[in-house]
Formats: C-alpha cells, sequence, structure tokens
C-alpha cells in the first residue's frame, strides 16, 4: 500500500492516511509527468542525458521514503521508451539510465538517504525484472483471454519492432556503462532465441510459422551493436569468472557466424529479404571483429613469446641482478 508522496511531514503524512494509486496525490502525478518528460526530452534530444537525469533525480528529492511504487514507475517508462526507439536514439536512452544510476542517492527531508529494502537510488532497486517484464519478455505460444484465435498470430508478431528496439537499448547499455549491467544473458537468450531454438525444430513441429522474423533481427542486432563485446565473451577475454560465462564459447561464436552465412542466402527462412539482409549484415559484422580482434590477439601472443624469449639486458624496465663483485 502506498502512501502519500506529496512535500509533507511525516506527521502530515501520518495523518493523511494511506492512498491507493488511484486516489494518490495530485503532486504525485506532476511528478510522474515530469519524469516522462524529462525521458521524452532526453529521447528526442532536447535534452541531455545528465540533464534528463538530473530533472528525474530532482524530482524526487527530499521525500522522507522513496516509495517502491515510484520506483518502478521510473523504471516502467524507460521500459516502455526503449520498445520505440531506432538505432539513433537508443544511445540517448541508455546514456539516461547510466546517468540516472550515477545520481547522487535520495536524500530524506532530514537529509539521510533513502532506501528501499536496503538497496539505494545507486542499486537501482528492481530494475531487471522491471525491464524484462515490460520490454523484453513476449511470448509468442501465449495470448490474452480476450484475443480472437484468429489474430493471435498478428497479436505477437506486432511486438516484433518493440523487441528489436528494445534490444538496441540493452546492446548500446552493455557497451557504454562502465558498471555491470547484466544484459549479457539478454544478448545469449536473443542469439539463442534468433539463430538456434527456433530452426532446431522440424518443420511439422513449429508452433510458430515463420519464427525467424521476429528473432533474427534481434539476433543480427545484438551483433551489429556490441559484436566486439560478444567476441570477447565468446574467446574468454572478459567475464570470465562469471557463471553465465558458461553460455559463451568459440564454438558458440563459430557456430552463430555460420548460420547467419547460411540465412544471408535465404536457406531455411523461405528467402525472406529483409531477415537475409540482417543475417549478411552480422555475418560481414563478424568477419570484421574476427580480423581485428584475431590480428590484435595474434600479435599480443607474439609480442609476449618475443618478450619470453628475449635475453634478459634486452628486457626494458625489469630487474636485473646486480653484478657480482667478483
Amino acid at each position: 500500500m502506498a502512501y502519500s508522496t506529496d512535500w509533507l511531514t511525516w506527521e502530515q503524512s501520518r495523518a493523511a492516511g494511506p492512498v491507493t494509486p488511484k486516489t494518490a496525490h495530485p503532486r504525485l502525478e506532476v511528478m510522474r509527468q515530469r519524469v516522462t518528460e524529462a525521458i521524452n526530452a532526453c529521447i528526442d534530444g532536447s535534452r541531455s542525458p545528465e540533464a534528463s537525469a538530473c530533472m528525474i533525480g530532482d524530482t524526487y528529492q527530499g521525500h522522507w521514503t522513496l516509495p517502491f511504487n515510484e520506483c518502478k514507475f521510473v523504471w516502467s517508462e524507460i521500459a516502455s521508451a526503449s520498445l520505440r526507439v531506432d538505432e539513433t536514439f537508443a544511445p540517448r536512452l541508455a546514456d539516461l539510465f547510466i546517468a540516472i544510476k550515477a545520481q547522487p542517492d535520495l536524500v530524506n527531508a532530514a537529509g539521510y538517504p533513502t532506501d528501499i529494502g536496503g538497496r539505494f537510488w545507486k542499486d537501482t532497486p528492481s530494475w531487471g525484472w522491471m525491464f524484462y517484464e515490460h520490454a523484453l519478455d513476449i511470448n509468442p505460444l501465449e495470448v490474452h483471454p480476450e484475443v480472437d484465435p484468429r489474430d493471435a498470430d498478428r497479436t505477437w508478431r506486432e511486438q516484433g519492432s518493440g523487441l528489436i528496439s528494445c534490444t538496441m537499448f540493452c546492446a548500446n547499455l552493455l557497451v557504454r556503462a562502465d558498471f555491470e549491467t547484466h544484459m549479457e544473458r539478454y544478448a545469449h537468450e536473443a542469439m539463442e532465441a534468433g539463430l538456434e531454438l527456433g530452426y532446431a525444430l522440424n518443420e511439422a513441429d513449429r508452433k510458430i510459422e515463420r519464427y525467424w522474423e521476429i528473432y533474427l533481427p534481434p539476433a543480427a542486432a545484438w551483433v551489429l551493436i556490441a559484436g566486439e563485446r560478444l567476441y570477447e565473451l565468446c574467446f574468454g577475454l572478459v567475464g570470465g569468472g562469471r557463471p553465465e560465462a558458461k553460455y559463451w564459447s568459440k564454438d558458440r561464436w563459430a557456430g552463430w557466424k555460420e548460420k547467419f552465412a547460411v540465412m544471408a542466402r535465404g536457406a531455411g527462412i523461405d528467402e525472406d529479404a529483409r531477415c537475409m539482409e540482417f543475417a549478411r549484415r552480422a555475418e560481414g559484422r563478424m568477419e570484421k571483429i574476427e580480423e581485428a580482434e584475431g590480428s590484435t590477439i595474434h600479435q599480443s601472443w607474439i609480442d609476449g613469446l618475443e618478450h619470453e624469449l628475449a635475453p634478459v639486458d634486452a628486457r626494458p624496465n625489469e630487474y636485473k641482478a646486480a653484478p657480482s663483485g667478483d
């Protein structure tokens, strides 16, 4: 149950009693409008991500508590916004989230940091599941009871554009943030859905026709935007000590590249021109990454080998035994 979030003293808030979202204080609606305006202004470029983040933070500064519903509201607004961005606006939305996390902790009227269950603003409480629920989670095999079964296919296919939009947001967040985002798990899910699961089924067993129309473009988007990071994960250059490292391997990278190559020729996807183009671009991107990253790794290995074989006197900045007095 929520409580009034107007600029009230604790005594006034207690006297006002609990309120439900339907009877929330008018000031709450104004605050939510400010949050929405800040997000939209960031996306359309009329306000910088940093300025928009400050606007959102300032909206909630000074409360005795940070209501859980308000924290969820901010995340749900960002998740909803991620469904309508393109390659131009997705980086701005990612930068907004990064800037929000960098904001100072929200403090109450007494100047003390306020938290939700021991987690503060910089900890982005409930962000992960809110984003997944409001943006990434689509299930083509389940349709709302009120939807005409004849419209079921069209209903879930309409989510395709939103899925690739929020994928672009996720990929940009992965490569732009200097903190743990856990976006790698979504990348793996997208690659698996787009390149593995849908094509492992026999034609007669497919419950979803033209599965690739929805799931191949997001898989390609991950490669086009965050391909270097995926390469690093697959080749063990980053994230080796984490549990999810088991989902990445050199064989997987090679397998994904091969499947993109096959689909770029129209095989298995009914020669769908749009998906063929996505596959072609993704395969080309992987080729370029291999050329750039592979040569860097190879040169690093050669440099290390030459260093080991070089005479001690030729190694710079290393300790050398002092000559004996003999």
